[in-house]
């Protein structure tokens, strides 16, 4: 029991001796502790930021590359879907197109063509005369392009650049009457013959140089008067043999007069 009591004082008298120490180190620990934690939070927390950040440049990337992948797979279709540019070959058919009346409106548009059966008007979806099985699929103010049993192919009027080559030169050297310029068709009206429209044969501008427009019937040709069948026959023969001629046409409902002459297209 003295041996108790003299520990106990031993005890009472170290605290007293310690007690500065441990009154610091009461307060200091539990700082020690706290700050310790918060540093732990802190540096978990930049842990968490990195982890999240490299894992949102990642999925970026992803994303970018997968872009990229879709944008190239994008242009690979397109590039597929893109028509191949193809050349329509002329036609070896045995036809001629002669002239061509274009209009805005490509439904109204008429190619002249000659075949076996003559010269003819032909619009758009039209069969040729005598080959059942190829029609005009196109009008273009010089081309026209014809569908031959599924094939298109194109024929075209002669060429009309300012420097013509010397083919052409020697084609219109020959050319010395009007029916080289002129093609005509009988116009009825009601099953009455009215009079005779005129087409261009070959370049439209050699039919324009001698007076003449798209569209223009004429009444008449010298002295023949073209309402009259047999009149009209005696004055498309002489365009065959005629260099020059005075044609009266009907033009946007009025009468005109035209000195034709080959002279002015050489």
């Amino acid at each position: 029991m003295k041996k108790m009591i003299i520990d106990i004082d031993s005890q009472i008298i170290w605290l007293h001796k310690h007690s500065q120490q441990l009154l610091c180190a009461g307060v200091f620990l539990p700082t020690l502790l706290l700050f310790i934690c918060s540093v732990n939070t802190v540096c978990e927390s930049i842990r968490t930021a990195n982890a999240t950040s490299i894992s949102v440049t990642a999925v970026t990337d992803k994303v970018q590359v997968n872009l990229n992948m879709d944008d190239g797979s994008h242009e690979v279709s397109l590039a597929a879907a893109k028509p191949a540019t193809t050349t329509v070959a002329p036609t070896s058919l045995a036809l001629t197109l002669t002239g061509i009346i274009a209009s805005d409106d490509r439904v109204f548009s008429q190619a002249i063509i000659t075949s076996q059966g003559g010269p003819r008007n032909y619009n758009q979806g039209e069969y040729i005369e005598g080959l059942s099985n190829v029609f005009i699929e196109k009008i273009d103010i010089n081309t026209v392009s014809i569908n031959n049993n599924g094939t298109s192919q194109l024929m075209t009027l002669l060429d009309e650049d300012p420097t013509p080559s010397s083919q052409t030169q020697e084609q219109t050297k020959k050319a010395r009457f009007l029916s080289d310029f002129i093609i005509s068709n009988p116009v009825y009206e009601n099953d009455k013959l009215t009079g005779v429209k005129l087409y261009p044969r070959g370049a439209a501008s050699r039919f324009t140089r001698l007076g003449f427009k798209f569209g223009d019937i004429a009444l008449k040709i010298n002295n023949h008067i073209l309402s009259e069948p047999e009149e009209m026959k005696a004055a498309l023969n002489e365009l065959g043999t005629l260099g020059a001629a005075q044609f009266t046409v009907l033009r946007n409902s009025n009468e005109k007069l035209i000195n034709a002459s080959t002279m002015d297209v050489e």
